[in-house]
């Protein structure tokens, strides 16, 4: 039998509309739906499939949205016979990697996420931090080149997230110079990110203080299933890790490449990437090739995609 794991997107992937057509099409989706309106007060299915671009695009707005979303694409696909033997998800991604696996409510999840967004905004004055990808160069050689020529409290490494996709956070104009002198050194491409602050950046670190009461109410068991940490790449061994994990995920790297390699050497073989975007699956199969290893790997984010599947022998 395959092994097959879900993995969930994170902030930045929402689009209007998302998961909408589960929600018409499965009662299991529109149950959570309703529940994330009832927890959180307001129309979710509403928001998300009426509201504009720019309400979505709000930090405090995003982070709840993308966790129904994805949530409400894990029902219909449980719904239709569908599970895993583990899971993971990028940053925002992995609340609902632990929701998946029984370790958080999704209530107070949702709850969590809608605050860690708050802190998250406001850890940092708007204009003064930023995020840009790095495209073409690997991971050791911009870790070794930023700490040679920059300030590692200004400028960091956000998100590993393939052999060759590196994303920098920080102070905006200590990131953008960063940015510059690995495009002269490597000739690399970058990208600005349409974001609000500067995530998994060092100048959130102290932010991440406020988020300790948040995660000691969370309540948090230890999951059903193997979940993996975005802060390490390995597996939760204990409720303790998860949230001291949870927090240093404010200021930390998230290894999404190390982690889609344990998944893939553990042998891991499928692959679903359930929620909006299909970002993740093209990440695990840079991996999966740079091991030169097979993978099969689909993005579920909407109704012909499950009905596209038969469940694995």
């Amino acid at each position: 039998m395959k092994k097959t794991a879900f993995i969930f997107p994170g902030q930045g992937a929402q689009y209007i509309g998302m998961a909408c057509d589960f929600a018409e099409s499965f009662k299991e989706s529109r149950l959570v739906f309703e529940e994330a309106g009832e927890t959180l007060g307001t129309d979710m299915f509403r928001l998300i499939r009426e509201g504009s671009e720019a309400d979505l695009q709000q930090t405090e707005v995003t982070q709840p949205a993308v966790l129904t979303a994805c949530i409400a694409t894990l029902a219909a696909m449980r719904s239709r016979g569908f599970e895993c033997c583990c899971a993971a998800g990028l940053s925002l991604g992995e609340y609902a990697a632990l929701v998946a696996a029984g370790s958080i409510d999704f209530p107070k999840a949702l709850q969590a996420v809608r605050e860690r967004a708050k802190i998250m905004q406001n850890a940092v004055p708007e204009g003064e931090g930023t995020m840009i990808s790095v495209i073409g160069v690997g991971f050791q050689q911009i870790s070794d080149f930023i700490n040679k020529n920059f300030d590692n409290k200004l400028v960091g490494i956000a998100n590993y997230n393939s052999p060759e996709q590196i994303v920098l956070s920080g102070e905006t104009k200590a990131t953008e110079a960063a940015a510059e002198a690995i495009t002269k050194h490597w000739h690399s491409k970058t990208v600005k990110l349409p974001v609000s602050a500067p995530f998994h950046s060092q100048l959130l670190l102290k932010a991440s203080e406020k988020f300790m009461p948040v995660v000691e109410d969370l309540g948090i068991k230890m999951p059903g299933f193997d979940v993996y940490s975005n802060v390490t790449a390995g597996i939760y061994r204990s409720t303790e890790e998860i949230k001291t994990n949870l927090v240093r995920q404010f200021y930390s790297t998230v290894l999404w490449a190390p982690t889609a390699e344990k998944m893939v050497q553990s042998g891991i073989t499928a692959f679903y990437e359930l929620g909006p975007g299909h970002s993740l699956s093209a990440f695990v199969k840079r991996v999966a090739n740079s091991l030169q290893m097979k993978v099969s790997t689909q993005n579920i984010e909407c109704i012909s995609a499950l009905d596209s599947l038969s469940l694995p022998r």
